[in-house]
């Protein structure tokens, strides 16, 4: 699945959760989430919205504990602790948070680890960004691209007194991204839609096919003349290629003066660094003498990194190679919960339809050998547990 930011009027962790609720994220997905917190007075409210005549939905959370003053462990520390989180949320939530730590630090002259979080720490921006985590994870969002993004113009008060618009954090956040100042004078963009942008999100490209499946607005607290105060968001699938993308060069050599034993190490090796895939097989060499053809997969721009390593790590004296095309199925993760522990399912579909799935087979023996159970039970109960999330989208 592939999501498209069209920040034309800002963006911001709330108008974030806004737009994923306007396409289609439940909004018992995000209550559910956070009962886990456990946070005394914290209300979530979702409510159909109109911003300059444009419809959207207005995400709100209201908190008792405001304490803003918080350090990224601390912060990854309430992220770890919810159990109702998958785990590709974590890993969204967790990039978004330390790319804005690193900003921060960046700007303040110190290291991640002293950072203080001011307004982003407090507990209505940690839900934001754990709540545009569970609807990322929801779509199976695989891929973020971000059209121009108005940041707006003027001065801002803050914890730090009044600062140009964007403020520091938010133009380093930034660079790299198409940005324009907008007609309000305001802060459009946010340093939390900034990191959301900046920890996920590539630069959209231009003639980028996609067949759009959704829609949706997320809508800011005011509601300006000059330009609707809304997030928009597309989600769809790849509807083809970008030029160059469906190729891959296959390099190969024929080797039969080599210990068999060192192949493992190789093709691990290999994978690490960056190859698509690797395999070996028996092959029978002139004059009958038995050899392996190893075969290797990658994209072009890892080519070199994979000669060097097959020159060094084994006897070969020269590999072949040719560039080749190939159809892929969209892939991407979704984690579910048993009674043993989280699973990672491997989805792959075209378009809208899934046509491979599977449990990750590690995952499950990992979770085997812990709980002292058959491996075949973790596997059934991850396979149950992701019928029962396709039947909850109802997709059973």
């Amino acid at each position: 699945m592939i999501l498209i930011f069209d920040p034309f009027s800002g963006i911001s962790g709330d108008m974030t959760v806004g737009a994923l609720l306007d396409a289609g994220l439940p909004f018992k997905r995000l209550e559910r989430a956070f009962e886990e917190m456990k946070l005394e007075e914290l209300s979530l409210a979702s409510e159909p919205t109109v911003r300059a005549g444009i419809g959207g939905t207005k995400f709100r959370v209201t908190a008792a504990d405001q304490k803003s003053h918080r350090h990224l462990s601390q912060i990854l520390k309430i992220i770890d602790s919810n159990n109702s989180l998958g785990a590709r949320a974590r890993e969204f939530a967790h990039a978004i948070f330390r790319r804005l730590a690193e900003a921060e630090a960046d700007v303040h002259r110190t290291t991640v680890e002293k950072v203080h979080f001011h307004e982003v720490g407090a507990v209505d921006s940690i839900v934001d960004i754990l709540g545009a985590a569970i609807g990322f994870e929801y779509f199976g969002v695989e891929e973020f691209f971000s059209g121009a993004i108005n940041v707006g113009h003027g001065t801002i008060q803050c914890d730090h007194g009044i600062l140009p618009v964007p403020p520091p954090a938010t133009a380093l956040l930034l660079k790299g991204f198409d940005t324009f100042p907008g007609t309000v004078p305001s802060e459009m963009t946010t340093p939390t839609g900034a990191a959301i942008i900046a920890a996920l999100a590539k630069p959209l490209p231009a003639g980028l096919p996609v067949r759009q499946n959704s829609v949706g607005y997320g809508a800011g607290d005011r509601d300006f003349a000059e330009t609707p105060n809304l997030l928009r968001i597309f989600l769809g699938e790849r509807a083809g290629h970008l030029p160059g993308a469906g190729d891959v060069v296959e390099i190969q050599s024929n080797i039969d003066d080599m210990n068999p034993q060192l192949f493992v190490p190789l093709v691990e090796k290999l994978l690490s660094a960056g190859a698509l895939d690797a395999f070996y097989q028996p092959v029978t060499m002139k004059r009958g003498r038995p050899g392996i053809l190893l075969t290797v997969l990658c994209e072009s721009s890892h080519k070199q990194a994979v000669c060097d390593i097959l020159f060094r790590e084994t006897t070969t004296l020269g590999v072949r190679y040719q560039v080749k095309q190939r159809d892929v199925l969209n892939r991407v993760f979704l984690s579910v919960n048993t009674e043993y522990g989280q699973v990672r399912i491997k989805v792959a579909r075209s378009g809208a339809d899934v046509l491979n799935y599977a449990p990750e087979f590690e995952d499950c023996r990992k979770l085997a050998e812990a709980g002292g159970v058959p491996l075949k039970e973790v596997y059934n109960a991850a396979m149950a547990a992701y019928w029962e999330a396709r039947k909850e989208k109802g997709q059973g």
